[in-house]
């Protein structure tokens, strides 16, 4: 499941960077009409969502479940088969969207017999890490457990739910859009958020050797968590009831709830270890990955004041904020966890320390100045839109440096993606020398000199 999200990310990555290119040079690739923007962006979205965050986030989860658990995994074949189905419903609805069969809902645009896989296969491997769990000799509860349970349940309703309601059987007129908005913010903050939380209560305490400082101010980010997340994601120019927005808007702002308690948690858990943060190795990801959550936390309570809301809804900066969390902290926090499981899944460890060290800093150049210079184009488009008079092709041409710049993060990224699967190449191949030389140990053979035969 690692193997195949790191080479989902890559393909995303390269989705993502031709789409950006379109998005301010229309004209490149214009006579494809696979590689139009409208296909590349869903695209984009759909493999980096469903190919890497979603299976690498998985592939956490029954790690973690095993080792807090004492136990080893339940249905190990099972599981394997449920991955590779799986995959091959991300295969599926990506050459369906390529081919013009977007559902037009961003984050479901696959065909509704790619949806109906991924469900399925989604299935078979949440229920065997449920059984992992139920069948742990580690009865006691770790905070880090709580987070995982409660995604692996919320992610299959919010998914069935919104593809019976948009692609199975359509609600009619604006009831699509608050469908829709649940759903989107049911997998952010309900599913991937909980994934990234339960990965940092596990590993930054596992590295550093020392427990989490406080599992009740765990247990309350976990309870305003659930409480809040589900509701984020409407805007104050909405076509819905007022309330909803209201209670939306309100959900927000009360974001900062259960991301303060989680950086107070880990911050008192880390103190007077800061220095280990930026030793070289996963922690340096998980730390960055720690760093972004209260950031994208605080943004994201700012703009949701009906004020700020209003300025920004329409602007480039609500694609720096999803950045900030898709990326900056759930992707770099996946990454960590990568780095940190697999030398102990194959005994083997990662044969370059360097490539492990340039994809961080590619990544962490790649994506910093990025949602900078991007946020920073959305605060002046919206105070431009703003005004009364100005062309709104005007205001466009305001953000074509942004959107240039952010062409240049995407190049940097993929380029820390290739040395990620570089790594993990190399990896693969002193693993299978070394069954090489096990096997022909067992068969009472000699290797040849250089450990070529």
């Amino acid at each position: 499941m690692f193997g195949s999200a790191v080479l989902w990310v890559v393909l995303a990555s390269v989705f993502g960077l031709l789409a950006s290119v379109k998005l301010h040079s229309g004209e490149f690739l214009a006579q494809c009409s696979w590689l139009t923007y409208g296909r590349l962006y869903p695209a984009f979205t759909n493999t980096f969502l469903y190919g890497f965050a979603i299976q690498a986030g998985l592939a956490t989860a029954l790690w973690i479940l095993c080792r807090l658990g004492r136990t080893t995994l339940q249905g190990p074949g099972v599981t394997m088969v449920g991955a590779g189905f799986w995959n091959l419903g991300v295969t599926v609805g990506l050459l369906g969207i390529l081919a013009g069969y977007n559902t037009g809902f961003e984050w479901i645009e696959m065909p509704r017999h790619a949806v109906l896989l991924l469900f399925i296969s989604y299935a078979v491997i949440a229920v065997q890490a449920l059984l992992t769990f139920h069948a742990r000799s580690e009865r006691p509860l770790y905070p880090a457990q709580w987070y995982l349970v409660a995604a692996l349940f919320i992610f299959p309703w919010a998914f069935s739910a919104a593809s019976y309601l948009l692609l199975c059987h359509p609600v009619r007129g604006v009831v699509q859009l608050a469908v829709h908005t649940w759903f989107a913010s049911n997998v952010q903050y309900l599913f991937l958020v909980p994934l990234g939380v339960a990965s940092l209560f596990y590993f930054i305490p596992k590295i550093l050797q020392r427990p989490l400082d406080n599992s009740n101010l765990a247990l309350f980010g976990f309870g305003t968590l659930l409480l809040t997340g589900g509701w984020i994601g409407l805007t104050v120019s909405s076509p819905l009831p007022a309330w909803l927005v209201s209670v939306s808007l309100i959900a927000g702002t009360f974001l900062l709830v259960p991301i303060l308690a989680t950086a107070v948690n880990l911050h008192r858990t880390v103190s007077g270890s800061y220095r280990q943060l930026e030793a070289a190795g996963p922690i340096r990801f998980f730390g960055f990955s720690a760093v972004s959550l209260l950031i994208a936390g605080v943004v994201t309570a700012v703009i949701s004041l009906p004020d700020a809301n209003r300025s920004v809804q329409f602007t480039q900066l609500l694609t720096a904020l999803r950045l900030l969390w898709l990326y900056a902290f759930f992707a770099m926090g996946a990454f960590g966890a990568i780095y940190y499981i697999v030398p102990k899944l194959v005994g083997i460890e990662w044969p370059s320390r360097k490539l492990m060290n340039a994809h961080f800093w590619l990544a962490v150049l790649g994506t910093v100045p990025t949602i900078g210079v991007v946020a920073a184009g959305g605060f002046i488009q919206g105070h431009e839109m703003g005004k009364l008079g100005v062309p709104f092709v005007d205001v466009i041409k305001l953000t074509l440096p942004a959107l240039r710049f952010s062409t240049l993060g995407e190049l940097l990224l993929v380029a820390g993606h290739v040395m990620l699967l570089g790594n993990l190449l190399l990896v693969c191949r002193h693993f299978g020398r070394a069954c090489c030389t096990q096997m022909a140990g067992w068969c009472g053979c000699t290797m040849k000199a250089g450990g070529k035969r």
